[in-house]
């Protein structure tokens, strides 16, 4: 099994990056005999851009990556299948990684 590591500006663009892990109805299809797809979305890259020290204040977003990510582990077949432009090198410290 190969590890892709995957990003697309949007969810929508990685889906038609991956036709055959969508069902006709749009659902992902995350697992398969030949493939293990995890959905990871947007990265979170630091601390919200400002600072509220009110205790009673509603938290602000963290700062995020902007992209869609994913981790696929697959068959050689389906890697031969992935665009070449929505894989990306693999990162030094994965936030995410397969068990």
């Amino acid at each position: 099994m190969i590890d892709l590591y995957l990003r697309a500006r949007t969810e929508a663009k990685l889906a038609k990056a991956l036709p055959f892990a969508r069902t006709q109805a749009g659902d992902w299809v995350i697992a398969t005999d030949d493939y293990a797809l995890c959905l990871i979305g947007a990265l979170e890259i630091g601390p919200p851009a400002t600072f509220n020290p009110d205790p009673e204040a509603t938290p602000a977003e963290p700062a995020v990556d902007g992209w869609f990510h994913a981790i696929l582990r697959c068959t050689e077949a389906i890697a031969a299948l992935v665009p070449a432009g929505a894989i990306v090198a693999p990162p030094a410290t994965p936030k995410r990684r397969w068990a």
